[in-house]
């Protein structure tokens, strides 16, 4: 049994604070101090604004264990995560958000609740949702206000810009973060290289891929390091997408399979499972696609990603299963799956893994003999990637495309995805001004023969 001095005191060392940060409100540090050394006992209002402070109860705080109160809310909030771990995002969401309409939360657990509902709304699709949560938890992260650490809000908001496609956004929230995370002594975590390893992420996706792999590499050596096995693992599964990117399937192999290695150890359900899904992409982007390796892995990963994955990394899925059914022969599993895939988000939501699921269901539909259907919806990939593609990934996902449309005789399409690759990769067209006075004096020349 602790006494309530010992409590405070214990309270105010987990959250970070001295007597002087504890103090204000009112209530001086002098006093903070008599009441650590037991010579006071607070009335219900100051113990109610240290248990704020402390991001605990007042209950917890006075008498050491919860209240029936707390232990409703608590099992609630467990109740919740429960679900969102059995697909029932829209539940969580429901739960979640009356419980935060209750006024006498303690600090701790609306941080939690909150925390929750964003992954409830990504889960559900609604990103611009989990979003406006997101948002001021960092601002009080970055202040020193909020039990949650920095790292680990950050990288669910950078995550989710990633996901609308708005990377500059994550790339300046990532380094700003980052640098605050350094101020307050937490680099060298696992959290601040998984943020690190997002940031690196969204410079690849935003075009800038050269500045990209140069941190990747110096980030992977200060991880390997300090011993940072979840840091690494991140590291590793982004330096292996950027690999790919530049056609060193081996090396992006070898890189992915280290980063499976280590989140197979930490147990992280749901970043091995997207993880594996990256991997099975690599598989098939060999010039010699490994098919039954890639459809093993990406089994291995339903489960899980049905469980806890978000809506996106569900039609990334769908989108890569349909490819490996269409490589193994079976066309009208392929086109159900693509369609499973195209169904789950909006067309608004101007998805790079909605362009390519379109792009699946085209895939499927040239199989089966009905191509005006297939070129429309190569045409629906093209305008999705216009909103979405960028760096040499989105380059690539040009290329590809185009390679179809040239399989099928669609030479003017083809010319136009190519271009847009050579965009994508930052290769600006130089020869307007001399084309159109070629053409310019071309025709001035027709003319005066005429």
């Amino acid at each position: 049994m602790t006494t309530f001095a010992e409590r405070l005191r214990d309270l105010r060392r987990a959250a970070g604070l001295s007597q002087t940060e504890l103090a204000g409100d009112g209530i001086s540090p002098s006093y903070v101090s008599l009441l650590e050394s037991g010579r006071r006992r607070p009335s219900p209002a100051v113990a109610a604004l240290l248990a704020a402070k402390l991001g605990c109860s007042t209950s917890e705080l006075l008498d050491g264990e919860p209240s029936e109160r707390d232990r409703r809310v608590q099992l609630e909030i467990a109740y919740a995560e429960l679900t969102l771990r059995h697909d029932g995002a829209a539940e969580a969401d429901a739960r979640l958000t009356t419980l935060l309409e209750e006024a006498e939360l303690s600090a701790a657990d609306r941080v939690e609740a909150t925390l929750l509902l964003a992954r409830a709304k990504e889960r559900l699709g609604d990103l611009g949702g989990a979003i406006s949560l997101l948002l001021p938890l960092v601002e009080r992260a970055e202040a020193g206000t909020l039990s949650a650490t920095l790292p680990r809000v950050a990288i669910h908001l950078c995550h989710c810009y990633k996901s609308t496609g708005d990377f500059h956004q994550a790339v300046a929230l990532g380094e700003r973060t980052l640098e605050t995370s350094r101020r307050l002594g937490l680099e060298g975590t696992d959290e601040y290289y998984r943020l690190a390893a997002t940031v690196m992420s969204a410079y690849a996706d935003m075009g800038d891929e050269s500045h990209a792999l140069r941190w990747a590499r110096e980030l992977i050596d200060a991880a390997e390091e300090v011993g940072s096995r979840g840091g690494q693992g991140a590291l590793y599964w982004n330096a292996s997408v950027l690999a790919e990117h530049e056609g060193r399937i081996d090396e992006a192999l070898y890189l992915s399979r280290k980063a499976l290695a280590h989140f197979g150890e930490l147990g992280d359900e749901r970043d091995l499972a997207r993880l594996k899904v990256s991997v099975a992409a690599v598989m098939l982007a060999a010039d010699q696609p490994d098919i039954s390796e890639a459809k093993e892995t990406l089994e291995r990963a339903r489960g899980e990603l049905v469980r806890l994955a978000g809506e996106l990394d569900l039609v990334e899925w769908e989108q890569l299963r349909s490819t490996v059914t269409l490589l193994d022969d079976d066309v009208p599993q392929a086109e159900e799956l693509a369609l499973a895939a195209i169904r789950r988000l909006p067309e608004a939501a101007g998805s790079e893994q909605l362009a390519l699921a379109h792009r699946a269901l085209a895939d499927a539909l040239v199989a089966d003999g009905r191509r005006d259907e297939a070129l429309e919806h190569y045409a629906i990939s093209a305008d999705l990637l216009e909103m979405t593609a960028t760096g040499r990934g989105g380059a690539l996902l040009w290329r590809d495309l185009a390679e179809r449309l040239i399989a099928l005789g669609e030479t003017e399409r083809a010319i136009h995805a190519l271009r847009s690759a050579l965009t994508s990769a930052g290769i600006r067209d130089r020869t307007r001004a001399v084309v159109s006075a070629m053409l310019a004096e071309q025709s001035a020349k027709s003319v005066s023969e005429v």
